[in-house]
């Protein structure tokens, strides 16, 4: 795959998905994971988030400000403007049209039209944004430095803080319907909510490695990744985390799952 790391996956299926990382690289699989095949490389870029509303179209952002969208499933990539030319940590569409990205500064990123334009939103916020999620084109949050949480219930015209109780860095987001998420960060830090983030509550993970990624296939299934090839899952929504042997020991930087069965786990090394 690629000798620099990866730090980007995302599959739209149990066969097909995307990664990106290191020298500007973004791969694509059709068959699983079992061959990959480069889309794009750049020396000297990074690809830190990438994500596809569907097959055919998809964003992936960089650590220089880079963004690139593509039509046709990856076969080829082209530039679109950016308004703030920042480190940019995480790209998330709800469907092909609206989208949001965030980095540092505070930077969030608002698309209505698939990226032809993007526009600044006011976060309130100085310190980096590390992640953005969306159930819908109007209920979304965000996550970061300090315990960062932000929500919005109209797109993004105006984000709130939330109160998570904890000044780890937050690496990542997830909600599996407008009440039900999951925050993981620093120090093994996982917090669950059951009302939309008015209340975080702390989950015992029984680590203190880095989380960066978690996602659920269900209220009840979900997994979380991150620094020396921590793998964990539930079975009951959090209340209890079970360490899974991902048979690596390098750091986990990105997470996806194709359905409730197939994921994918992308980190340093290729």
């Amino acid at each position: 795959m690629t000798s620099n790391g990866l730090w980007a996956v995302h599959f739209v299926s149990a066969s097909e998905g995307w990664a990106g990382g290191g020298d500007g690289t973004i791969l694509h699989t059709a068959d699983g994971g079992a061959s990959w095949r480069a889309q794009y490389k750049e020396k000297g870029e990074r690809f830190f988030s990438l994500h596809f509303s569907d097959r055919l179209h998809g964003w992936a952002i960089s650590w220089t400000g880079k963004i690139l969208h593509t039509i046709d499933g990856g076969g080829s990539w082209q530039e679109q403007p950016n308004p703030e030319r920042v480190w940019l940590w995480d790209v998330y569409f709800t469907d092909r049209l609206n989208g949001w990205i965030v980095g540092d500064k505070g930077v969030i990123l608002h698309t209505a039209d698939g990226g032809r334009r993007w526009e600044v939103q006011k976060s309130g916020q100085t310190d980096p944004i590390l992640e953005v999620f969306f159930i819908d084109p109007q209920r979304g949050w965000a996550a970061g430095w300090n315990g960062m949480i932000l929500q919005t219930q109209d797109g993004g015209e105006k984000w709130t803080a939330q109160k998570s109780g904890t000044t780890a860095a937050l690496e990542a987001i997830f909600f599996i319907d407008p009440l039900r998420g999951w925050a993981v960060g620093r120090q093994g830090t996982i917090l669950r909510t059951t009302d939309g983030g008015k209340r975080w509550q702390p989950q015992q993970s029984g680590t203190e490695h880095l989380l960066i990624g978690v996602q659920f296939a269900s209220p009840q299934i979900g997994w979380a990744a991150g620094g020396s090839g921590t793998m964990l899952k539930t079975e009951n929504g959090g209340a209890t985390w079970e360490k899974v042997d991902a048979a690596v020991n390098k750091t986990f930087e990105g997470l996806s799952f194709g359905d409730d069965r197939h994921g994918w786990a992308v980190g340093w090394g290729g």
